[in-house]
Order: structure tokens, then C-alpha cells, then sequence
């Protein structure tokens, strides 16, 4: 078994070398010093690295699935992807580092990657991350699924198109009548039938990214520890408010479910403007907005169609991102109802496509968009009935 393993090693580290000799543009993952110098008397942390670095390149989530240890019923696959998707998005202004490597017990390893960069000498983590590797007969590792294996030692609660995943025994009838009255709401508003879909209740934020194998992430320390996740190809939300009610991401598995072709912050504008965000309603962010944007003279227009813009905060609570986007919602939901609501989630994916949707929506030369969205802005009164 041993020389059979070293001789798989052999090759994977072979192989890999030449495929980087041919594709520079391959992404690589550094080794820490303290890493290195284990390096030297641990031939599995090299094999680990290329392993590794060929699972961040493969370039479909079914590819990168196959790193894992997968079954047909796994409940949940965000691990599968979680590491290349982020690089994917910021490589080469943030890049992998193995930092600490732990032999464990039968045949497993601790790796943890960090993902650190930034722009203009500013030096940031985006994310660490905690993998568990498994020695394998044919493919020299398997990474597990850790976040599967702590969500089936939840206890499962049944409840008509609901599987709720918590720690407690029971959850609050009162929280369950809530959700399913919202959800009954949302199926009808958007003409669809109640979707099959599962619920895992988490105490903080903290304790979701945890779940998920993060050892850091921005979001583990925003927001009071409050929030939320929607994995959409799993149909699953990670609800880290202590209860199975976070409307927000209920909003987006009904807008996913419509399979339109929707940009950013209008996914999570609409979420926002019908579900909320953080515990407070649409227009507790849009008057975040307003204020922000008479405090800093800003233009509108200029702002959204500059992606690094989204994450600014327009207040403790609120980021443009999910405050303008619930102020698109509104505005469309004003002018002409769910049919426009409807129109502004296929809005597309890019910038110059969402501009060109607004000025059409909302009946404005592209030169007018800015007056109208700010004095849209000054005017705004929230609208009490809308599901």
C-alpha cells in the first residue's frame, strides 16, 4: 500500500510540474516558511501542494467535485467550490499560502489556506481556510466534506416542503407559522409553487463560516454576527440568527427559482426591498442611502457602475450594494408593480446591461438617470403593502 502511494506521488508531482511548465497562467499555492522547512521531512505536504493546486484550477464544480469525498445525497456541496470560486474572482490580487499542515489520525491532514493580497501595498486577507485531507487508495488524497458531516449530526425536523437541519430539539412554532406564512406569500407574489428546500439554523454568522471550514471570513465579524446564506444549488439556507426566519435568503430561493438573468446588486436589492436585511426592512437602508449620498456629494450613476463600490458601507448596517439595490427594487416596484420588478431582475449581468435597463424601465435619457435617481432618492417614502 505504502510503495503503491509513494508511486502515485511520484506522478502527481511530475505531471503537475510539467503542466505548470506549459501553463504559466496556472494558479499556484505558496508554502509558508514554517511549511517549507516540514517540507523537507514530510514528502506528503508537496504532493498535498500539487494535489491542491490542481483542485483550484479545475475549472467546473463538477471537476473540482471530484477532489472531494461525494455522494449522490450530499445535502450540502458549498466546500466543493468555495476556494477556487474565490480565486477565480480575485487572483491575482489575492493568492493561496499553506500555512500550517498536521499530520492527524488515520491518515488524515490539517492544511490551512490563506488567501491574502491587495491593491496598492495595502496587504489584506480575503479568507483561511481549514481543509481536512484524507489518504486514498487511487487518488492519493480526498478532501472530506466537513461541513456535510456536521450537518448530518444536526437533528432534522420535517415540516411539509421544509427539512429544518438545527442543535435543538424542536424549533419555535411561532418562528415556523411566521416562515411559512412568508413563504406562502412569496410562492403566490411570484406566481410559483412552494419549492423543497432545507433550513440549517446556526447561533451567529461565526458559527456558520465555521461550519463552512472557514478560520476567518469578513463576514464572521460584521453585522452583530447576524445574517445569512443561500447555497442555490443545494436549495439550502444557513439561517445564523438563532431561528429558522431569515426572510432575505427565503427571497432568493423564489428568485432563483425564476431562473432569470440577474445582476448583483439587484439579487440582492429585491431580496432586500422584500424580505429586509440584518433584521430591519427596505427602507431602513435606503434612508442609510440617502444619508450617505448627501454626506458624500454622491453620484449615483458613477457609483454602481464601479464593482469595487458594492461593498462600501453606507452605514453600520448597510453596504450600497444591498441599500441601492432595494432602491432599484422600489423604484420599479412603484412604477409599474411586480411586472417591473420582474423586468429589473432581468436586468443581466453587467454593468453597462443594468444601466441600460434603467434608463428603459424607467422611461429616461441616459444623460437624465442621475437627476431622476436622485430626486427618485430625495422623494422616497417606503410602500407598506407589498406581499
Amino acid at each position: 500500500m505504502r510503495t503503491f502511494k509513494y508511486l502515485l506521488l511520484f506522478f502527481l508531482i511530475y505531471f503537475n510540474s510539467l503542466a505548470f511548465s506549459n501553463e504559466k497562467d496556472k494558479i499556484q499555492i505558496a508554502l509558508d516558511y514554517q511549511v517549507q522547512f516540514q517540507a523537507e521531512f514530510n514528502h506528503d505536504i508537496m504532493a498535498i501542494k500539487y494535489f491542491l493546486e490542481d483542485y483550484i484550477n479545475a475549472d467546473t464544480f463538477e471537476k473540482r467535485k471530484q477532489y472531494f469525498q461525494h455522494y449522490d445525497d450530499d445535502l450540502i456541496t458549498y466546500q466543493y467550490d468555495s476556494i477556487p470560486s474565490a480565486l477565480e474572482k480575485f487572483y491575482p490580487t489575492y493568492k493561496p499560502t499553506i500555512i500550517a499542515f498536521e499530520d492527524l489520525q488515520n491518515g488524515e491532514h490539517l492544511i490551512k489556506v490563506l488567501i491574502t493580497g491587495g491593491k496598492d501595498k495595502f496587504h489584506s486577507i480575503l479568507s483561511s481556510h481549514d481543509l481536512i485531507l484524507k489518504d486514498d487508495y487511487y487518488d492519493c488524497f480526498k478532501i472530506i466534506n466537513t461541513a456535510e458531516n456536521k450537518l448530518r449530526y444536526k437533528n432534522c425536523i420535517a415540516s411539509n416542503n421544509l427539512t429544518i437541519y438545527t442543535e435543538k430539539e424542536s424549533v419555535s412554532g411561532l418562528d415556523l407559522q411566521t416562515y411559512k406564512d412568508f413563504e406562502l406569500g412569496l410562492a403566490h407574489f411570484f406566481d410559483l409553487d412552494l419549492i423543497e428546500h432545507n433550513v440549517a439554523i446556526f447561533k451567529s454568522t461565526k458559527a456558520l463560516y465555521r461550519f463552512l471550514g472557514y478560520d476567518y471570513h469578513d463576514a464572521m465579524y460584521l453585522n452583530n454576527s447576524y445574517g445569512g446564506m443561500f447555497i442555490p444549488w443545494d436549495n439550502l439556507i444557513l439561517s445564523a440568527n438563532n431561528s429558522v426566519f431569515y426572510p432575505h435568503e427565503i427571497v432568493h430561493l423564489y428568485v432563483n427559482e425564476l431562473n432569470l438573468d440577474t445582476h448583483d446588486i439587484v439579487n440582492e436589492g429585491v431580496a432586500t426591498f422584500l424580505g429586509g436585511s440584518l433584521g430591519n426592512d427596505y427602507s431602513y437602508h435606503v434612508q442609510n442611502l440617502k444619508s450617505y449620498v448627501n454626506l458624500k456629494n454622491i453620484n449615483l450613476t458613477e457609483f454602481f457602475m464601479n464593482t469595487e463600490n458594492y461593498n462600501t458601507l453606507v452605514s453600520k448596517n448597510s453596504s450600497f450594494q444591498y441599500s441601492f439595490g432595494a432602491f432599484l427594487s422600489h423604484l420599479a416596484y412603484q412604477n409599474n408593480g411586480k411586472e417591473d420588478l420582474i423586468n429589473l431582475l432581468n436586468s443581466g449581468k453587467s454593468n453597462a446591461e443594468l444601466k441600460t435597463r434603467l434608463i428603459r424601465l424607467f422611461n429616461v435619457e441616459e444623460a437624465s438617470l442621475e437627476d431622476y435617481l436622485q430626486e427618485q432618492l430625495r422623494d422616497f417614502k417606503r410602500i407598506n403593502e407589498i406581499i
